[in-house]
């Protein structure tokens, strides 16, 4: 039988390292973050750059 994934969207708001571990320890394969309202240019580029720096890069 194939592992089941799991991935979860969590609140909105900025994901720290500490949040991402959280889920990993919880058996969380992948977060998806989403947008929730919109955003000028500065503010996506921060949205999309911020998990990047505080956490992928840590994975």
């Amino acid at each position: 039988m194939a592992k089941l994934e799991i991935s979860v969207t969590p609140p909105s708001g900025k994901i720290t390292l500490n949040d991402a571990k959280r889920y990993a320890n919880l058996g969380v394969d992948r977060l998806i973050l989403l947008l929730r309202r919109r955003f000028g240019e500065a503010d996506l580029k921060e949205f999309v750059s911020q998990p990047g720096e505080t956490v992928l890069r840590h994975f």
